[in-house]
């Protein structure tokens, strides 16, 4: 039995810290790509906007695979970074943060959403102009998609024409009003798991001086963060082990 690939929409942003925090926006990017590798997920950058001096402020990457949902969960929020920057002369631990987003990309083809049980075809007469043939048959079409109460319509003179061109009219609406609904969703589940990338809503702590890495969400402490950054997310949790080479 086939199983679907899942595709999400990865997204990081720096928040408090400013140069520190694009830095670490670019070294989160370098481990998320090599534990996709790892999975042998398909990696994609869709948009990035790099910093004028060192580091990235925001990137979107597509990110394709088996088992993408499960992991993803637990890498949204706040990741707080504690060190001392190379550019700080006093020795003084600055703390900065990143936000993780990820976001559910559902198929876009949504065709397969219309079903004709689903469907009510109306005929009847056509109105306007265009003479007596018009006035005496009933061409025009009318589609009204039952569960949603989305309907189009069509009066050319063909009625065979018409259910065409009805039915590609009421697929044109579907969608615009799935994408607003995307859209909208999107925007929430973002709210949700940033909370305006503030400190108390950080999931995970990337401590340097300490040389460890602290999982809020999981209540787990893993020494030696190099090991983190280099993509080795299941020692954070063993659960990403049953991600690893499942295609």
């Amino acid at each position: 039995m086939a199983v679907n690939k899942e595709l999400f929409i990865l997204e990081l942003r720096s928040g408090i810290g400013g140069q520190e925090s694009n830095i670490f926006v670019e070294q989160l990017l370098k481990m998320y790509y090599k534990f996709a590798i790892k999975n042998n997920w398909g990696f994609e950058i869709q948009d990035i906007n790099k910093s004028s001096s060192e580091g990235i402020r925001e990137v979107r990457v597509k990110i394709l695979g088996l088992g993408i949902g499960s992991w993803i969960v637990n890498e949204c929020g706040v990741h707080r970074i504690q060190r001392v920057p190379k550019t700080e002369t006093k020795g003084r631990i600055h703390t900065s943060t990143v936000s993780v987003v990820g976001l559910p990309i559902l198929n876009d083809d949504y065709s397969s959403l219309i079903k004709r049980k689903d469907l009510r075809i109306e005929t009847m007469r056509s109105t306007g102009a265009g003479g007596q043939h018009v006035n005496t048959t009933d061409s025009a079409v009318r589609i009204t998609h039952l569960p949603t109460g989305i309907s189009a319509m069509s009066s050319l003179k063909s009625q065979h024409r018409n259910k065409a061109n009805a039915l590609l009219n009421l697929k044109t609406k579907i969608e615009k009003n799935i994408i607003y609904l995307k859209k909208a969703n999107q925007t929430l589940i973002r709210s949700n798991q940033i909370s305006w990338s503030i400190r108390t809503a950080k999931i995970r702590t990337y401590n340097f001086i300490r040389d460890i890495v602290i999982d809020h969400r999981l209540g787990v402490t893993i020494k030696g963060i190099a090991k983190i950054l280099n993509g080795n997310l299941e020692i954070i949790n063993p659960l990403h082990k049953d991600y690893l080479n499942v295609i």
